[in-house]
């Protein structure tokens, strides 16, 4: 028996083992995989409070008979082998394309189950909406029904990207010409002998996505959002002198990216079924390299002139080839050499992403700035998308109003007070000098410690930086919160820096024992003046200098500052807010929000993966905080492959042991009470470890667990020429009530006194409570308590004065910064030598 006949009859093996047990019998109705959603519509207390707002949406409402024929079909999931599997052993490279796109089409919905240790079989779920499957995709998926479910059943993730997908089928003809258009942007270019004017065609794209459904009232409700992202101009669109200028320049471009890995240059191609950009990591010129190069690489080439051949074109019209990756979870440099995870275009399928970096680098400037014009777009995309007479436009945005208005609580020598606002403390003297931790035990924790404060400044205004407001807020904290805080605290250390490059800072830091620290040390650090502007080069700049001192083990941190937020003209503003990120990074809270008794905690949770996507990864953490914002702890999460999710019952073991039993009112009073807020969607293996956590732990004491999830990146907009009040707003979403929720007081656009105020809402979605006893969680709708605990986080923020400028939970906002920390320095950095410090920030 040959070895691939071998494999074949493990794999066919592997499958009827998994359908046997699988196999759902369709008249006792059991359903192992999804459960049955709360009937409970909404609350009562939220349906009574509803009143229209004056703010416009994006929102879109689906009625009439399209919408009544997706919820009379059932949804059929299928078992077979991994799409990716089958693309590459059974199938051709020019075939694997257009297979991959016909299984997407199919099954919007699909994900992996499970994958062979031995074989690396993979074995995937797939969803679909379809009443017939072509006979060549399910023989070469080998596809076993195992199952069929009613929309009022079906789990709501799944639903809405079927749903999406079904408009996107049925209504595609009439919305695709809307959603994606152009138009003629003026522009100049330089070359090397003169700057030439010309006018490219932009394309704009808009996508579609689902929100929610009501399958007893055959309604879907949609959004519309705006991909800046995509705004893009086709390469061979250029007149050909003019092209030769810009790939000269782009080249420069990518070499960057892929020193920097940072996806300057991204592209799309029409013809290509793969989702979202490709980075470009290399571009190769001239008609003759471009043969000889696809001669080496006959993969690239059978790619290049299938996608040639759907344009009329041929490879004798070739002039530029561009190598594209699409895996956003592979380094530049690596996906460069590695052949896997290259795509191929040329001039005259890539689309370039009109990214800023690109735009800058082509122009000299931003031709195409979202800002001046996104409303109209929006209102003119909603506009032809409704006179198609099948869509209602959901102008008024009915919700209950919050108040933005939150008493913070600052502890001081003469004991707690009350203030309106953060500026009440920084503007009072009084409170300035006599201020103390709100935390008693941080207060016995840093008194511990001795504080070291360095700065470090470029030469030419070392002189300047002693007249500064901020060199004389730092004083005033250092004189009053630090020196009370600590043991003791040094004199501030200026440290001139003679040069503008990182090896100079390096140089001087090192000098001041930066690389040597024993004990707490704060690092105030002012950028060079080249660094004007918050862009890419300053990131690097300043995450090369954290990733060459930070230590998990070493209790320093930095405090950035650009010469314009420290010597230009709003630099009080800016000031304020530097000096207020100080203490918390120090693990010092000058101050919470008054006492609110719905939990005793409330957890904040997300993560990615920055590392190669073959290799452990520190993804996010756990962010603990008391309902008044206090930040109680923060826990590293660190997940050995891509496959894992989290282990919450991990997590949670190390909350009640680090944090409730230590808790003596926790203790006496005997129960505990804990608020997860999960960024994304809760996954079942989740709910799994959360319920046997409870079931190991909850003899020791009585235990109220929820979870809800925090779901930022949806594709709602708002807008109101007033500016805004913060509100919650139900949606429907299947047999539970999800809420949209904007509590952030949005992006001003246009000139002071006729401005707009826009904003992106997130949604609180799918809510979970668990009980001792249960072998699983009882889902449901987040009550009206769980909504307000959680805009209620959005009151306090440790990063600027504005009391109404945070966009999401304090928890889930803090868990963000730390990933995009992660992010950003590629460290495997859980922490630093400070008890909850937010050295993220």
């Amino acid at each position: 028996m040959t070895n691939k006949t071998k494999q074949k009859s493990r794999k066919q093996r592997s499958l009827i083992e998994f359908l046997k047990v699988k196999k759902i019998n369709k008249e006792d109705g059991k359903n192992h995989n999804l459960i049955k959603y709360s009937t409970e519509r909404i609350d009562t207390g939220v349906t009574q409070s509803l009143i229209d707002i004056n703010i416009s949406s994006n929102i879109l409402k689906l009625r009439g008979s399209i919408a009544q024929e997706v919820f009379k079909r059932k949804i059929g999931v299928y078992y077979g082998l991994g799409k990716y599997y089958v693309a590459e052993n059974k199938l051709k490279n020019t075939d694997r394309m257009d297979f991959l796109k016909r299984v997407y089409e199919t099954f919007p919905y699909n994900y992996l189950d499970k994958q062979d240790p031995h074989s690396k079989i993979s074995f995937y779920e797939y969803y679909t909406f379809q009443k017939s499957i072509d006979k060549d995709v399910i023989n070469l998926l080998e596809l076993q029904k195992i199952n069929e479910y009613s929309w009022d059943i079906l789990d709501p993730h799944i639903a809405t990207r079927l749903l999406t997908s079904y408009v996107k089928l049925y209504l595609g003809d009439y919305l695709k010409p809307i959603l994606s258009s152009f138009e003629y942007v003026r522009a100049r270019i330089k070359t090397k002998q003169k700057t030439v004017p010309i006018k490219i065609p932009v394309t704009k794209k808009f996508e579609i996505r689902t929100l929610g459904y009501d399958p007893t009232q055959s309604e879907i409700t949609l959004a519309i959002k705006r991909h800046a992202s995509m705004n893009a101009v086709l390469l061979s669109s250029f007149p050909p002198d003019i092209l030769a200028v810009v790939i000269t320049k782009l080249k420069r471009l990518v070499n960057e990216a892929v020193k920097q890995d940072y996806r300057k240059v991204r592209i799309y191609s029409e013809t290509q079924p793969g989702s979202g950009t490709a980075a470009v990591v290399e571009i190769i010129s001239g008609s003759q390299n471009v043969m000889k190069f696809l001669e080496e690489h006959p993969k690239g080439a059978i790619h290049v002139e299938k996608r040639l051949k759907e344009l009329g074109k041929s490879l004798q019209e070739v002039r530029y080839l561009l190598i594209g990756v699409y895996d956003n979870n592979v380094s530049l440099e690596r996906a460069k050499k590695d052949e896997r995870y290259h795509y191929y275009f040329t001039e005259h399928n890539a689309y370039l992403v009109l990214t800023p970096e690109v735009q800058k680098a082509l122009f000299g400037k931003l031709i195409d700035d979202w800002k001046t014009s996104i409303l109209n777009e929006y209102q003119n995309k909603l506009h032809e998308i409704t006179s198609l007479g099948m869509f209602k436009h959901l102008e008024t945005i009915r919700g209950i109003p919050v108040s933005l208005k939150e008493r913070l609580v600052v502890r001081t020598s003469e004991g707690l007070q009350t203030v309106d606002d953060i500026r009440d403390i920084l503007t009072n003297p009084k409170i300035l000098s006599n201020m103390l931790p709100i935390s008693e035990d941080a207060l016995k924790e840093t008194r511990k410690h001795k504080l070291r404060i360095t700065l470090f400044c470029p030469e030419k205004f070392s002189e300047r930086i002693h007249r500064t407001i901020f060199y004389d807020k730092l004083n005033q904290f250092r004189d009053g919160l630090l020196s009370n805080s600590f043991a003791s605290v040094d004199e501030i250390e200026l440290f001139q820096v003679k040069g503008e490059n990182s090896s100079d800072y390096e140089e001087i830091m090192k000098d001041a024992g930066l690389d040597k620290i024993h004990d707490y040390t704060l690092a105030v650090i002012i950028f060079p003046e080249h660094y004007s502007k918050r862009n890419l080069e300053l990131r690097i700049f300043y995450n090369w200098l954290k990733m060459r001192f930070y230590s998990e083990n070493k209790p320093l941190v930095f405090q950035g500052a650009r010469i314009d937020s420290v010597f230009g003209r709003y630099a009080k503003y800016a000031s304020y807010n530097l000096i207020l990120q100080i203490p918390p990074k120090l693990g010092i809270y000058p101050y919470s929000l008054e006492e609110h008794e719905d939990y005793d905690y409330i957890i904040g949770i997300d993560y990615t993966y920055w590392y190669e996507r073959d290799t452990p990864s520190l993804g996010g953490g756990a962010v603990l905080t008391s309902p008044s914002g206090l930040i109680e702890s923060i826990y590293p999460i660190a997940l050995p492959s891509r496959t894992e999710s989290l282990n919450m019952s991990k997590i949670l073991s190390e909350w009640f042991t680090r944090t409730v039993k230590t808790n003596r009112h926790i203790i006496d009073k005997g129960h505990v009470t804990v608020l997860i807020s999960r960024d994304g969607m809760i996954p079942k293996y989740e709910r799994q470890t959360i319920q046997e956590f409870l079931s190991e732990y909850s003899g020791d004491m009585g235990m109220t667990i929820e979870a809800v999830e925090v779901r930022k990146r949806i594709a709602v907009r708002t807008w109101a020429t007033q500016e805004p009040v913060a509100y919650y707003s139900p949606i429907k979403v299947g047999d539970c009530t999800y809420y949209l929720v904007d509590a952030h007081t949005g992006y001003p656009l246009g000139e002071k006194g006729n401005r707009t105020f826009y904003s992106s809402p997130y949604l609180i979605g799918s809510f979970y409570r668990f009980e001792k006893g249960k072998s699983s969680p009882v889902p449901g709708s987040a009550k009206k308590h769980v909504i307000e605990s959680l805009i209620r986080l959005q009151k306090i923020n440790y990063a600027t004065t504005r009391m109404d400028n945070i966009k999401l939970p304090l928890p889930v906002d803090i868990t963000h910064k730390l990933i995009n920390f992660i992010r950003d320095t590629k460290m495997e950095i859980k922490g630093v030598g400070i008890p909850n410090s937010l050295f993220m920030i």
